[in-house]
């Protein structure tokens, strides 16, 4: 097992920044970047603005010849998931609920890996 870099991505807006780092501090994930809704995106747009913030790093990553990265997406939103799925084959939709433990999801990922915490 080793550490996953990870970082997060959510539809909260972004004014509530500070409430969010520490409710994922307080949960035990580690400080990772956070990338909010901006005010400008209203919250109907909010699966556009996870579409095209997965597909811009996606590209990031490809332009700096990083091909062979999966982005690995873990939302509770199943019809996301499924759009998600069809943008890329670099990215990845996996679902979750609120009894999913993070072994459940990596495993639906097919994944056996541990993401590093705080502790």
């Amino acid at each position: 097992m080793f550490p996953v870099p990870h970082g997060y991505i959510t539809t909260r807006p972004a004014s509530l920044y500070e409430v969010t780092s520490k409710n994922l501090r307080d949960c035990g994930f580690r400080d990772s970047p956070l990338l909010l809704r901006p005010s400008q995106v209203a919250y109907a747009d909010t699966i556009r603005y996870k579409k095209d913030a997965l597909s811009a790093l996606r590209a990031l990553l490809d332009g700096a010849n990083l091909h062979d990265i999966k982005i690995y997406y873990v939302d509770d939103y199943r019809e996301l998931i499924d759009q998600i799925n069809h943008l890329h084959k670099g990215i990845v939709g996996v679902h979750f609920d609120e009894d999913s433990s993070w072994n459940s999801i990596l495993n639906a990922a097919g994944l056996s890996l541990t993401l590093e915490s705080n502790t």
